[in-house]
């Protein structure tokens, strides 16, 4: 008999539970847009080229980049060091694939930066599109970063649009 009751008197706590009004949640994600240019600077390692049956297979190119986008927040700017991966075809067509590092610039009013990976195509007409991921750390750690890339060639100069993602909202 006591059995009952006490499966009642739970079934009542529950329901009274779900009753009590809940209080807002204060922390919201925010979306910070990115915007801007993606200029080669420097080439730090050309890494190791192979030519089997007339397609190229590249690994591990590292190049620096100047991720400058002077319009949006200042976590989108600063130094991209990007390591390189691909196989191509004769004419420089298909996957491309690495890792990156963003450090931020001298003038930058934080500390971290952004580390991840991504992956891209070439294509016949020269251009490549990219698509970046990336986690923070340091003053960014707990948020992403997404950005796409196209660039009209080889070492020539991208435009880069994305955001980032703060899931706390700060």
């Amino acid at each position: 008999m006591k059995e009952p009751r006490v499966r009642a008197l739970v079934f009542v706590a529950l329901i009274a539970l779900l009753l009590l009004p809940l209080p807002a949640v204060s922390a919201r994600a925010t979306f910070t847009p990115c915007e801007g240019s993606f200029v080669p600077d420097e080439i730090l390692g050309f890494g190791s080229w192979a030519y089997p049956g007339g397609r190229m297979h590249l690994r591990g190119m590292v190049t620096l980049y100047d991720q400058d986008m002077p319009d949006s927040d200042p976590r989108c700017s600063g130094w991209n060091t990007v390591v390189a991966n691909a196989n191509w075809d004769a004419n420089g067509v298909g996957p491309s694939w690495g890792t990156f590092h963003v450090a931020p610039k001298d003038e930058s009013p934080f500390h971290g930066g952004w580390a991840g990976t991504w992956t891209g195509m070439s294509y016949a007409d020269g251009t490549t599109s990219i698509q970046v991921v990336g986690h923070g750390y340091g003053d960014l750690d707990g948020m992403q970063v997404f950005v796409d890339l196209e660039f009209p060639g080889m070492m020539l100069p991208g435009v880069a649009s994305g955001y980032i993602l703060d899931p706390g909202g700060q």
